[in-house]
């Protein structure tokens, strides 16, 4: 079976963020941003979660990290 959008969104940002603060974040931003919870994430709602993640993880990773996290995470959720 495959992994929920939000399962491979939490993947990705675990090696960053640890997996704690990268379910967390999913979450928050799902529900902040998309008025979504994560059980209702689709592939389409995926770079608007990503945008509304990115200057949280500029914070935490830096620019350059992020740029680039945030291109990897939109090609390897499907």
């Amino acid at each position: 079976m495959a992994s929920s959008i939000a399962e491979q969104l939490v993947e990705q940002l675990a090696p960053y963020l640890g997996a704690f603060n990268a379910k967390i974040s999913v979450k928050t931003f799902a529900q902040r941003a998309l008025g979504l919870t994560t059980e209702q994430l689709t592939r389409d709602d995926v770079p608007a979660l990503l945008e509304a993640l990115r200057p949280s993880l500029y914070t935490l990773v830096g620019k350059a990290s992020t740029d680039a996290l945030l291109e990897k995470v939109a090609r390897q959720v499907k």
